[in-house]
């Protein structure tokens, strides 16, 4: 029987109300729901509040993607306003809010959906009232430490929040029949060390597993730096070894000139025709601090140089006549180039384990201890404060300026960054 216009389209009626019927129908009343965030971890927690959000989010499944939606939007993004020329919406000051360990905070979520829509004028939102045994998922993103420049007042204080790779984030599933859903990390298990933790990026601190980053007073930056070798003929070229470019040269020290945190040491020695020549070392070194080296000291420098890392340079000066150790300094950048005869009579160990760690614009970034030796002794440096270490033939000084390694995957060309100096006060 031939198929007629009309009978068409009461196949596709049929189709429809079939569809229908399998779907979840939206209610007449949307249901609010509690978004609560509990913090049972060690660690304070910071979240963006900027538009009173707390760091939630709520998200829709689409096609098997969680996407998340303004669950607060402005009014003038809605398709009410869209077409209101007059309507703008305020970004405001940025907030962040601080959940302490054992504190909790909530908010409410409305139970509307809103959905982006094309409107008269322009893309807009239009609010859908979410079934109540639809699964919806929570997300909470926070971190646990700010940078060291910004003034926490109270609870909720102005700021801008950490950017998004900075940030750790967990999800909970829920319904709105369930009326209210509790989301926020969980303390972690006792431990010893980190090989005690079974969760997704834990480690071990201060005897609890925990994927954050607990504060600590580890300076933002190592403030140890020592720049490439100003050479005019001082310097005689040793050899290439793993691509390190070593040079040596010995004469006495002409002068030794501090400037803010750089200390600059310029080297003489007569050449085979009698003529000057002349070299510079420097260091950069946090709090202002420097070697006492004595004008007119014969000494013997080794400086090298990294080609595979660009600004990673190391030196060491001796007393030429006793062969004690003056001033030793190494960037340390993806590595140390101070070989251990070098250093005698001293040696650096790093803990096997970190004491910290911090979310930094490449990545996690794990800090240790860093233990000097000498002999069968040693002094723990912790990073950026200097430590006295008692040696044959003087008193020294130790400074571990930094000694952090980035936790893979990073986006750091620079692996890890372990500066250290070692000088003799006397």
């Amino acid at each position: 029987m031939p198929t007629t216009p009309a009978s068409q389209m009461r196949v596709l009626s049929i189709l429809i109300a079939v569809g229908l019927a399998g779907c979840r129908c939206t209610p007449s009343t949307p249901l609010p729901v509690t978004l609560r965030i509990k913090n049972l971890s060690r660690d304070t927690l910071y979240v963006n509040d900027s538009r009173g959000q707390a760091g939630l989010s709520v998200q829709r499944d689409v096609a098997g993607t969680w996407f998340g939606f303004d669950d607060q939007p402005c009014a003038c993004a809605t398709c009410e306003q869209d077409c209101q020329t007059s309507c703008t919406c305020d970004a405001g000051v940025p907030m962040v809010r601080r959940i302490l360990p054992d504190e909790s905070f909530e908010r409410t979520w409305s139970g509307v959906v809103q959905v982006s829509a094309a409107g008269r004028c322009g893309d807009c939102l239009v609010g859908e009232n979410a079934p109540y045994d639809e699964t919806l998922n929570l997300e909470l993103c926070y971190v646990t430490q700010l940078p060291a420049s910004v003034a926490v007042d109270a609870g909720r204080f102005p700021s801008e929040f950490p950017a998004a790779e900075l940030r750790t984030c967990t999800s909970k599933t829920f319904t709105p029949s369930q009326q209210t859903v509790e989301i926020g990390p969980k303390r972690g298990a006792a431990c010893t060390t980190t090989s005690d933790c079974q969760g997704k990026d834990e480690l071990c601190f201060d005897g609890s597993c925990t994927a954050g980053c607990p504060s600590n007073d580890v300076p933002l930056l190592s403030g140890l730096s020592v720049p490439r070798l100003n050479n005019q003929g001082f310097f005689a070229e040793e050899g290439r070894d793993a691509g390190v470019i070593r040079s040596a040269g010995q004469g006495r020290v002409s002068t030794v000139l501090f400037q803010g945190p750089t200390m600059t040491v310029s080297l003489e020695r007569r050449g085979s025709a009698g003529e000057t020549l002349r070299g510079q070392v420097q260091v950069s070194l946090p709090m202002q601090l420097g070697a006492p080296l004595a004008s007119d000291a014969g000494v013997t420098v080794r400086f090298f140089e990294d080609s595979r890392q660009p600004g990673n340079n190391a030196f060491v000066i001796r007393d030429q006549a006793s062969g004690a150790l003056l001033l030793a300094a190494d960037g340390a950048l993806s590595r140390r180039l101070l070989p251990p005869a070098d250093l005698a009579p001293f040696s650096i160990e790093d803990a096997a384990e970190p004491f910290g760690c911090r979310q930094e614009m490449c990545g996690k970034v794990l800090f240790f201890q860093t233990r000097v030796v000498v002999g069968s002794s040693g002094v723990e440096l912790d990073p950026g404060k200097p430590q006295p270490v008692n040696a044959p033939g003087g008193v020294y000084r130790a400074l571990a300026a930094w000694n952090g390694v980035y936790r893979e995957p990073n986006s750091c060309t620079v692996k890890q960054v372990r500066p250290f100096a070692l000088w003799r006060e006397r």
